[in-house]
């Protein structure tokens, strides 16, 4: 019985060589997001991650690439977006290029003065939670008001009216809220991981559908699921009504 072996990802190796006069940075192994942190913990790598000029980059040693790992090595020839690459596979090359066209120049540094950096957030800060005070006092006032008027006139107080609503809004919606996110993640799952491979990031997904749905899509599930501005269903015919002369069923004439 023939076992099968699994040969483990090769480590990530960079070396600073010269060939011809330029300076060539020499990748190998496998770059991606897994692999970056294991590289910085090699020996020698903070020697050889120091910025130099780079005119060329030899990656042909590469075995698995993604926009990671791409980043990292052209940081690491400077940022230089006119280097000549060359690599083995082909879908190595269209990956640097497609990250050499969208890399963009980092902003100049500018000297700020941290005092002043310092007062703006404090200031803008206070600014805030003055904001939020003023917000949940108006809140808190309402809700007293709506609470004293409950208690001079407890029949404003509905409580048939109030678990009526809360068994509408809350059990009732669980079901459709259910279904509703379930088929959503799996659109939005389906419809992120074609577009998180192009940059090797599809092992994000799941972190990508659940950010998705509580933050974004979760306040418009409950305002489709709310039964809120619904009209309300019309009485049954059978439903006795008043006239002038005689209680009758409604929709027949006295």
């Amino acid at each position: 019985m023939a076992v099968a072996r699994v040969t483990p990802p090769s480590r990530p190796t960079l070396h600073r060589v010269e060939r011809d006069g330029k300076a060539v940075l020499e990748v190998g192994g496998t770059w991606t997001v897994f692999s970056l942190r294991s590289l910085r913990r090699q020996k020698g790598y903070q020697t050889a991650a120091r910025r130099q000029a780079t005119q060329a980059i030899d990656a042909t040693h590469v075995r698995r690439l993604d926009t990671a790992g791409v980043l990292e090595i052209l940081r690491l020839a400077g940022n230089d977006a006119k280097v000549e690459i060359k690599t083995r596979d082909k879908n190595h090359a269209a990956l640097f290029e497609v990250v050499q066209k969208n890399l963009g120049t980092p902003p100049p540094h500018t000297d700020v003065n941290w005092i002043e950096h310092w007062l703006r957030e404090v200031g803008e800060s206070l600014i805030d939670i003055a904001h939020q005070i003023v917000s949940f006092c108006a809140f808190f006032g309402e809700v007293l008001v709506i609470l004293a008027q409950a208690i001079v006139e407890p029949k404003r107080l509905r409580g048939s009216a109030v678990v009526r609503q809360m068994y509408e809004v809350w059990i009732k919606a669980l079901a459709i809220v259910g279904v509703l996110c379930f088929l959503i993640g799996v659109v939005t799952a389906y419809q992120g991981v074609q577009q998180l491979r192009q940059f090797g990031a599809e092992t994000f997904t799941v972190e990508a559908v659940g950010i998705g749905m509580f933050r974004e899509l979760g306040v418009l599930l409950r305002r489709s699921s709310s039964p809120v501005g619904r009209a309300a269903p019309s009485p049954p015919r059978s439903a006795p009504c008043r006239s002038t002369r005689k209680s009758t069923p409604c929709g027949r004439w006295a």
